[in-house]
C-alpha cells in the first residue's frame, strides 16, 4: 500500500505522501480512527476517499462489505489495484463527483479520510441506527477526531482525543 521509493517510511508514525500529491494517514491516526468506529463483522462500511487503499484494507478485514469512494479516478485504480494484490476482495470502489452522488445505502460505518471543516450531513444521514462515522474535523493547525453515533435517530458526537460526549 505504500508507494515503493517511500516504503523504508512505513514504519514510522508519519504521513505518506502519494503519486497525485495525497497523503495516506498517519499509521496512528487510522488506527485509532479504525477503532473508534468499532466495526463489527456484520458491518457494512463506508470508506470517502481512496488514497492508497490502506485503510479500506484494514476496514474490509473486519467487516462484511467496505464501499470505497473517491471523486479521483487515479486514487480508486491505485486502491482497487492495491486491495487485489492483497487478496481482498470484498471492497467495492465507486467514483462520485460530488458528495450528492454518493451510493444511496446506508452503513454501519463511515470512515471520512480527508480532514474537513465540518462533516455534510449527506454522510451522518447516511448512519443506521447504532452506526458510527469517524472524521477528522477542524483547520490545518486545529483538528479534532470526532465520532459520530446514531441512537434511536438521534446523534451523539464524541469527541475520541478527550471522550467528552455532546448531544
Amino acid at each position: 500500500f505504500v508507494p515503493e521509493e517511500q516504503r523504508a517510511l512505513c514504519w514510522t508514525d508519519t504521513m505518506i505522501h502519494l503519486d497525485d500529491g495525497s497523503r495516506m494517514l498517519e499509521p496512528k491516526m487510522a488506527a485509532r480512527m479504525i477503532q473508534a468506529l468499532d466495526i463489527k463483522q456484520s458491518d457494512k462500511v463506508l470508506v470517502v476517499g481512496a488514497g492508497s487503499g490502506y485503510v479500506a484494507a484494514l476496514c474490509s478485514g473486519l467487516a462484511t462489505s467496505v464501499e470505497c469512494v473517491d471523486m479521483q479516478q487515479a486514487a480508486l485504480d491505485r486502491a482497487s489495484t492495491n486491495c487485489a494484490l492483497a487478496g481482498i476482495r470484498n471492497v467495492q470502489f465507486l467514483k462520485i463527483q460530488s458528495v450528492d452522488d454518493l451510493p444511496r445505502a446506508h452503513y454501519d460505518a463511515i470512515f471520512l479520510r480527508a480532514r474537513r471543516l465540518s462533516v455534510p450531513d449527506e454522510y451522518l444521514h447516511r448512519v443506521n441506527d447504532s452506526g458510527r462515522c469517524v472524521a477528522l474535523v477542524g483547520g490545518d493547525h486545529l483538528m479534532e477526531l470526532i465520532c459520530y453515533t446514531c441512537h434511536s435517530g438521534e446523534l451523539i458526537v464524541d469527541s475520541i482525543v478527550d471522550r467528552k460526549s455532546t448531544r
